[in-house]
């Protein structure tokens, strides 16, 4: 037994008495014999099942050595086998002979391992235990001797019994097999419960020590703290005797510092002052890019109205072109009906078609005409486009110019340019207006021409002189036909 009571430091479990006892060493032993199958083990641990096996624990009991503290163990396990469990704890407990029995007294800690009952846990738990380590009891090895010695006598006794006794035998022994491994199931349960019971303990035991560890940590951030404000404190304190002279050190480094601080801010004026202008730069560039690209817009939609409009008038030419060309087939069939009426004379041929051939080369000429004109009005809107751009950028540049130049001199200024920059944009609307209008007039008169153009076609299809010249042409058809019929007449006699 150790004396963990006198040892300091130690805490719930560690204040229990150490049980130990002599280690017996192999080659130390007397003899060297073969060892048997649960040689050491204790009589009550093994239960035999058959005569053999009751006479090798008979005899294996009888010669083990048994030591003085085995000896005290034995009585305890018949004291708890009777039934004297409480006895035997109260008798231990006045003497103290069983150091592991008898409870420590616990130091004032808060430890809640050093409150534990050994007695009540082991009254509860030592009756129920099935392999002991003890030596096996004298009085149980009288009891198997005996039972042996009468199995020996009774054997011829047994081999002469009765088929009935035999069963009995069997009925006996298989009641004791039962009874065995009832008590050994409900060992086994007693321990799991024991088991569980005790890791509710040490799960409990765990959270607490996990508060114990976070309560730990607070405390350590707290005497950081403390210890930083005590630091000041002393710091304090040190100075509070030459206050005079620590007050005019510091207000030394006040002015020094408010020195500092005013260097600073005047370098910082002075690096800020050209950020500035050149953030107005280009605020002013992107005011003049964002202009510019307004106007774009404006002159990309008027461009593509006048491009519209262009097509319009082109479509209109083609169309007319057209006209003449269905107008030309139509005389064309008129002439090709008339060769195939009857014969015409090479003059009326030739000068028919001289008259179609000038019509036709008329018409070219006309068409020619007609596109150098729309090349001409291109060009023309080309180069008044080109320059109504670059007097508008011209503009738009020197009136913002001036107009960020007057910034810094005058409001009144910079309002006027303002105001000018505003109907510089009205202008710049109204032309547009004014081009979308002059675009609606051409279309008028186009249309206009167009349909002057068709009256005067109509006017020229009048029916009196189409009949004057058909009735000639059938005139002459008839001579032709009378002049043939009397050359044939003549040839004929």
């Amino acid at each position: 037994m150790l004396p963990n009571q006198d040892v300091e430091g130690l805490r719930g479990f560690q204040r229990l008495p150490l049980q130990t006892s002599p280690l017996e060493l192999s080659w130390n032993r007397p003899s060297t014999t073969t060892h048997e199958l649960f040689q050491g083990f204790p009589s009550d641990a093994i239960k035999p099942t058959s005569l053999l096996e009751a006479l090798a624990v008979a005899k294996r009991g009888s010669t083990m050595f048994l030591r003085e503290d085995e000896y005290e163990e034995e009585e305890m396990d018949t004291q708890l086998k009777e039934g004297q469990v409480d006895d035997h704890l109260k008798g231990a407990e006045s003497t103290g002979e069983s150091g592991f029995l008898t409870p420590h007294e616990a130091k004032a800690e808060d430890d809640e391992f050093a409150t534990i009952q050994p007695p009540s846990f082991l009254s509860s738990a030592l009756p129920d235990a099935p392999f002991s380590l003890n030596t096996p009891q004298p009085g149980a090895i009288d009891a198997v001797i005996k039972e042996c010695s009468m199995t020996e006598s009774a054997g011829s006794a047994r081999v002469e019994a009765s088929p009935a006794n035999a069963e009995n035998i069997v009925v006996l022994g298989d009641q004791k097999e039962e009874q065995s491994l009832d008590e050994a199931q409900k060992q086994v349960d007693d321990t799991e419960h024991r088991i569980a019971t005790m890791r509710k303990v040490l799960d409990r035991e765990r959270s607490e020590l996990q508060q114990v560890e976070q309560h730990v940590l607070e405390t350590q951030t707290t005497r950081q703290e403390v210890q930083k404000q005590l630091a000041r404190q002393k710091q304090l304190l040190a100075m509070l005797p030459q206050a005079q002279a620590n007050i005019a050190k510091l207000e030394a480094i006040c002015q020094t510092n408010a020195k500092k601080k005013a260097e600073i801010a005047q370098q910082m004026e002075i690096a800020r002052q050209p950020l500035l202008t050149e953030y107005a730069t280009l605020e002013g560039q992107k005011s003049s890019r964002k202009a510019r690209c307004r106007q774009l817009i404006r002159e990309i939609k008027a461009f593509r109205t006048e491009m519209l409009e262009i097509t319009g008038i082109i479509h209109s030419k083609m169309e007319s072109v057209k006209a003449l060309e269905r107008v030309q087939e139509r005389q064309l069939a008129k002439l090709c009906k008339k060769d195939s009426d009857g014969p015409m004379t090479r003059s009326m041929y030739t000068s028919r078609i001289m008259d179609i051939i000038k019509q036709v080369h008329k018409q070219k000429q006309d068409i020619a005409k007609i596109l150098d004109d729309i090349k001409g009005l291109q060009k023309q809107l080309n180069t008044a486009s080109e320059k109504l751009k670059r007097t508008e950028a011209v503009a738009e540049e020197k009136l913002y110019s001036a107009a960020s130049k007057s910034k810094s001199t005058s409001s009144t200024k910079t309002e006027a340019y303002v105001e000018c920059y505003r109907k510089f944009a009205q202008v710049r609307e109204l032309f547009e207006e004014l081009i979308l209008v002059v675009g609606d007039v051409g279309k008028k008169e186009n249309a206009a021409r167009d349909l002057q153009n068709w009256i005067s076609q109509l006017e020229s299809r009048d029916s009196s002189t189409h009949l004057d010249n058909v009735l000639a042409d059938l005139e002459s058809v008839r001579l032709e036909n009378g002049t043939l019929q009397n050359e044939l007449r003549a040839g004929i006699a």
